[in-house]
């Protein structure tokens, strides 16, 4: 293992750093010193797991877990496993996933066992942006020690997610890497995710064509309008491609999507059977092995075209439309640790076609119409901590049935129709000033946009086509 602090000493064997006969001396030394350091925690920690000394073993992770770094955080891990380290262990590992770009090129990631290595690569929650790094890691290793580890490459490979990588990236890099090319099982990986990126139809749900965790991608849910539809599909903006995902227990429309800590998908309300507004809600659990939707807790009021946010993982439900009673004031929440849903304070005013955006752990609701089919350039928000609302700034343009995103600690409010056009302008609110301010337009004019954020950018969904909207640039991109 190495110094978080230096490239060029490495912490060595114990024997190298001590002169002592016992652990007992080493442990009467840590009295003497009272401080775990670099030079005294690799006899430290094995001579308390001996003797079972838990609080200067609790010293020593704590000291390990404060060096962590990209070039020793493996060798931490093997140490905490050695000795049974439990959260020593875990931050370890997590720290080896959050980092696995920087650790995959160390030698302590050269020197892991196949067995590591498919341990590490086969995790679903690396979060690498593209698999092509784990592809590159995977060659590397095998050409550190070429001659005892080229047979393994296969089963390597075999946990590389080829199809959710670029094809440009694939025919550029991999279809000539010479150890690929004299693999006929590695070639088949190969083949397998061109006719994947390639294809139109059904992609099968092998564990290649499944998203990391970490990997960010766009979900759309259920029909628009009065098309109902049990489709779920899901966009890889790495690879541009578009892919089915498990179907909907029953056809849906003017439902909402919501998604808990990047796992639990809640498809809240809309029309299902007869176009009547419903309180069901059904979830989708994207970590088990076979992911499908099952049904959750129902709402306490029937709603579609309802606004919906997650703060603290917690679901909001606000407003909405139904047939009996017309345009809903009422709000409820949904609180996923409890699995119960209950009422919260209704909004200040009646309005439908809005949007909703969720900020610093307040909840906007944006524009829309009012019960003469106005729209609104009213904007109000919602304090979980006080179950209050109350108003903010008003929009400078009047826009329902607009979109609503967040990125930089800004809220976007995106086209809409002001009553007589559909919009193309984008306008922003900082908390901090209280003001809006108009962003540059849209190339297109979008009603019901959806908003989405990745990677530091704003996505538009609307019409089968996406844009994206870049801070670093103040431009609008198909």
């Amino acid at each position: 293992m190495e110094n978080k602090n230096t490239d060029s000493r490495r912490w060595e064997p114990v024997n190298k750093l001590y002169k002592i006969s016992s652990f007992v001396d080493i442990y009467k030394s840590l009295q003497y010193l009272r401080k775990v350091t670099e030079e005294n925690v690799l006899g430290l920690l094995p001579a308390a797991d001996l003797l079972q000394l838990q609080g200067v073993k609790d010293a020593c992770c704590d000291f390990l877990q404060s060096q962590l770094c990209p070039t020793n955080c493996i060798g931490i891990n093997t140490l905490a496993d050695l000795h049974s380290c439990k959260k020593l262990i875990t931050s370890s590992e997590i720290y080896i996933h959050q980092h696995f770009s920087e650790v995959f090129g160390g030698d302590e990631f050269l020197s892991l066992s196949s067995e590591q290595v498919i341990k590490l690569i086969s995790n679903d929650r690396l979060p690498v942006s593209s698999d092509e790094k784990v592809f590159e890691s995977v060659i590397g290793w095998v050409k550190y020690d070429l001659g005892s580890r080229q047979c393994i490459l296969p089963q390597l490979m075999e946990h590389v997610r080829l199809p959710l990588t670029s094809k440009d990236y694939i025919l550029k890099n991999i279809v000539v890497e010479p150890l690929i090319l004299n693999c006929f099982k590695c070639y088949h990986y190969v083949f397998e995710a061109l006719n994947t990126i390639n294809s139109e139809d059904f992609i099968p749900q092998i564990v290649r064509n499944i998203p990391r965790h970490g990997d960010k991608v766009i979900l759309a849910v259920g029909g628009n309008g009065f098309r109902k539809i049990n489709c779920l599909e899901w966009f890889d903006p790495r690879t541009d491609q578009w892919h089915f995902g498990p179907e909907l227990i029953t056809d849906r429309c003017q439902n909402s999507l919501v998604v808990i800590n990047d796992n639990f998908v809640f498809d809240v309300g809309g029309n299902v059977y007869d176009f009547e507004p419903h309180r069901s809600v059904y979830m989708l659990d994207l970590s088990s092995e076979s992911p499908c939707w099952q049904p959750s807790v129902d709402m306490l009021v029937e709603r579609k075209l309802s606004g919906v946010g997650v703060i603290n993982d917690n679901i909001y439900a606000v407003g909405g439309f139904d047939d009996r009673f017309g345009n809903l004031q009422s709000a409820e929440v949904f609180d996923y640790n409890t699995q119960a849903w209950r009422m919260i304070s209704s909004m200040t005013s009646i309005r439908s076609l809005f949007a909703v955006g969720v900020l610093n752990d307040i909840l906007y609701v944006v524009g829309g119409q009012d019960q003469s089919q106005r729209p609104l350039d009213t904007v109000e928000c919602y304090n979980p901590s006080m179950d209050m609302w109350r108003p903010v700034a008003n929009m400078r343009v009047r826009r329902s049935c607009a979109g609503v995103g967040v990125l930089n600690g800004v809220l976007y409010a995106v086209g809409g129709v002001d009553g007589l056009d559909c919009l193309s302008s984008v306008e922003a609110y900082k908390p901090s000033t209280g003001v809006w301010t108009s962003m540059a337009d849209m190339l297109l004019p979008r009603k019901y946009p959806e908003v989405v954020t990745l990677e530091g950018t704003q996505s538009i969904l609307s019409h089968f086509e996406i844009s994206s909207f870049s801070l670093e640039w103040t431009k609008w991109e198909f």
